[in-house]
């Protein structure tokens, strides 16, 4: 009798613990394709199909088809990855987060994410893990409506696309690999490049806004070497603020140096 006690005892000890291994992957949310059914709320079941039922949730890729107007209407939310091939506005009522993982594509010919025009003043904020790729439509700003865009993934982004984006804000806040660019872009407000971050923009990539902002504590890579090959033409902006950044003279071919205090990363000559 004991020993058949004890071997129930033991066989009792091994369910459980395949009970607490497996309880995790119970529960975990398989990733989903989700993709709109029409045009409406975001945070309306009837707007998508293949998300099971529910909203898109942290692991699931979405997509917004052609012909649809989504509007995002969640305080906050996560997912994977984002392809808009319709429309998506950001909510006129409050001020919201969209959280995507992996990259954002805005797709031609009828792509687009935008702030919406209304009274009172919202800021939204797109959080960017991967690429940002835009190839037709972003519009930043809509009223006093304000979307910010901050690339804060763990592995190496870029910005890039066939049109050149205009943000009004952008943060770059990647601390674990290079944000780089491969495409001209504009910010109309500030861009701030946080502590640890590096920006590395391509050899013909320029940055530009009249009134603009860069600050920060960074590093941003001067890597034009074609035209006047300086740091202010490749950085256009109104007012920079540098105190607390490194700038690195990183391109592959004769530059000059038309900022205090440069930083060489090459043999390449430099021309103060």
């Amino acid at each position: 009798m004991k020993t058949k006690l004890v071997r129930i005892g033991m066989l009792a000890v091994l369910m459980i613990a395949v009970l607490l291994v497996s309880a995790p992957n119970l529960h975990a949310a398989p990733a989903l394709a989700c993709t709109s059914t029409g045009s409406g709320n975001w945070n309306n079941t009837a707007r998508w199909s293949g998300c099971g039922g529910l909203v898109p949730g942290s692991a699931d890729d979405v997509t917004i088809v052609s012909g649809h107007t989504i509007t995002y209407d969640l305080a906050s939310s996560t997912i994977q990855s984002l392809t808009v091939n319709g429309i998506l506005n950001f909510n006129a009522a409050a001020s919201d987060s969209l959280t995507v993982s992996g990259a954002v594509v805005i797709n031609s010919p009828n792509g687009a994410i935008a702030a919406v025009s209304a009274t009172g003043t919202r800021t939204h904020t797109l959080n960017v893990g991967g690429n940002f790729t835009n190839n037709d439509t972003f519009t930043a700003v809509g009223g006093d409506d304000i979307i910010t865009v901050v690339l804060n993934g763990t592995a190496a982004q870029t910005i890039d696309g066939s049109v050149a984006t205009t943000f009004e804000n952008l943060t770059l806040a990647n601390t674990s690999a290079t944000i780089s660019a491969t495409s001209s872009f504009n910010v109309n407000g500030t861009m701030a490049v946080n502590a640890n971050a590096v920006f590395s923009p391509g050899a013909t990539v320029v940055i530009g806004g009249a009134t603009n902002t860069i600050n920060g504590s960074g590093i941003i890579q001067v890597t034009r070497i074609t035209a006047t090959a300086d740091y202010s033409n490749q950085y256009a902006f109104g007012t920079d603020t540098l105190s607390s950044m490194t700038v690195d003279y990183a391109g592959a071919g004769n530059q000059r140096c038309n900022y205090g205090h440069c930083r060489y990363w090459s043999d390449h000559q430099r021309n103060a």
